[in-house]
């Protein structure tokens, strides 16, 4: 199956990243633009209701010498009445409706009143001084029930002024600066969106490259890898650990291979050597007697029966999970062991237990055989007088078996070597007597799949197989003591 990238545009990272960025930049940008226009409407009705009240002590100052005096400028619409309900000067209720306002008139002949403007403005009341006759005795404002509406009025000797507050200034204001606000706003969000689309397509670009790098890759990689340069950042942690992946699947492959190679050149060694006998039988039937041919015939299916065996016990030791609780005695294993053994052959291996409590290793009984078995097995082959067992433990969480001989040693730069499939260090002894190679291959197998280690050295004359596999402890020993 052939894998391309995304070719929809929503199928994009970043474009979802994008459109996710633009979605959260408009809501937060047309929140912020509603909150600023209605705090500069609020603002600027409070600098309107100041203004009035200010408006309204000027002209009730102004009051008692209106023909004569100057008139004070008139910010906001007012009506200016003598105390009888007279009407004196200001702008009649048809202009003051086309200000805005939409209260109720006032009545001119009411009398005065002292309310304050809950939450709105603060009342300012300013008491006649002595000697002072031509300060207002009150500037009162009273709440209309109308938004941002306001009716200031105040209050001297002779006079009274009605001073109308309406939003119409807060409006206009806000009406002149939404434009900006708005293209503001729509310019954010576009710096916003194209900001996000652009760092996250520049910050994918590695991946991309890797993805083209895996499409390459086949199963004969030979050492393809994914990201070549170093980054010191999550794609490149990313990158490192896929590299890492690809190598011991290379590695994997390649040992693969030389396992396909070394197992198809065992298999025709028999192969070979039934043809001959069989062609030979059947070219001389004088020189040979059936009896012989159907010997050698069956000494080389033995053969060819051992290696398909060793091939699929290395098979399942490298697929196969370990059976979970698995416990076996390794004391009662070695006993098994050797009782399968010929007498002589038994009788050439000492066992020593070294334990200071018996634990049970956690494998399985039949995979502890297989391991104890090869290593005797090997042990006999190489051992110029004996073999000793030797069983330990280390800590309460390892348990040790160490499977020693007196034979020949083993080079230090061959230690691992001999752990892998049909490598034999003796070479003069020959593929008959020497075995398949693969009897070192299965007990690192079993034992690393039950969570243990088998290590390899030559030291004093003596080689040993030193074999660590964890210790079963019973679920009761894990809880605590109450």
């Amino acid at each position: 199956m052939r894998v391309t990238s995304a070719t929809q545009p929503w199928q994009r990272i970043d474009v979802r990243v994008a459109a996710a960025a633009g979605l959260v930049a408009a809501v937060l940008l047309v929140g912020g633009v509603l909150w600023f226009r209605a705090e500069v409407h609020r603002q600027q009705v409070d600098v309107t209701q100041q203004t009035a009240m200010t408006e309204a002590l000027d002209l009730l100052i102004a009051a008692p010498r209106w023909a004569d005096a100057i008139k004070p400028p008139a910010y906001v619409p007012y009506q200016l009445f003598r105390s009888d309900g007279t009407f004196v000067d200001g702008a009649d209720e048809s202009t003051v409706r086309r200000q805005g306002w939409t209260g109720p008139m006032p009545d001119p002949a009411a009398a005065p009143s002292q309310e304050t403007l809950t939450g709105v403005a603060t009342v300012i009341v300013m008491p006649s001084a002595t000697g002072v006759s031509k300060m207002p005795d009150m500037v009162t404002g009273t709440l209309t029930g109308k938004r941002d509406q306001i009716l200031v009025r105040g209050d001297t000797t002779g006079y009274h002024v009605y001073v109308y507050v309406t939003p119409a200034a807060a409006d206009a204001t806000v009406a002149g600066m939404s434009r900006y606000l708005w293209w503001g706003a729509a310019l954010a969000w576009l710096l916003v969106t194209a900001t996000a689309a652009v760092t996250v397509r520049l910050a994918l670009r590695p991946v991309e490259r890797m993805r083209r790098e895996a499409a390459r890759i086949t199963s004969t990689a030979n050492g393809t890898r994914l990201l070549p340069t170093r980054r010191h950042d999550e794609l490149g942690a990313l990158a490192a650990t896929l590299d890492t992946m690809l190598a011991r699947l290379d590695d994997s492959f390649q040992a693969q291979q030389r396992f396909t190679a070394d197992a198809a050149h065992e298999l025709r060694g028999p192969l070979t050597s039934l043809r001959a006998a069989v062609e030979v039988a059947l070219a001389h039937p004088e020189d040979v007697t059936a009896d012989e041919t159907l010997r050698h015939v069956l000494a080389e299916i033995e053969r060819l029966q051992d290696l398909s065996e060793q091939l699929l016990a290395v098979s399942r030791a490298r697929s196969a999970t370990a059976a979970p609780g698995a416990a076996t005695d390794p004391d009662a294993a070695v006993d098994r062991v050797l009782a399968g053994y010929p007498a002589p052959d038994a009788e050439r291996v000492r066992v020593v237990d070294n334990r200071t409590t018996a634990r049970p290793a956690s494998i399985a009984p039949a995979d502890l055989h297989r391991v104890l078995r090869n290593l005797l097995d090997n042990a006999l082959g190489h051992a110029a007088t004996g073999v000793r067992v030797d069983l330990d433990d280390e800590g309460p969480d390892l348990v040790v078996l160490t499977v020693t001989n007196d034979g020949a040693p083993i080079p230090d730069e061959q230690r691992e070597r001999i752990f892998e499939p049909f490598v034999r260090l003796d070479e003069a002894r020959s593929r008959d007597d020497g075995g398949t190679g693969l009897g070192l291959t299965i007990v690192r197998g079993l034992v690393e799949r039950a969570g243990g280690s088998v290590t390899a050295g030559s030291r004093d004359g003596h080689t040993s197989f030193v074999v660590r596999l964890p210790a079963n402890r019973p679920v009761a020993a894990l809880l605590p003591v109450p």
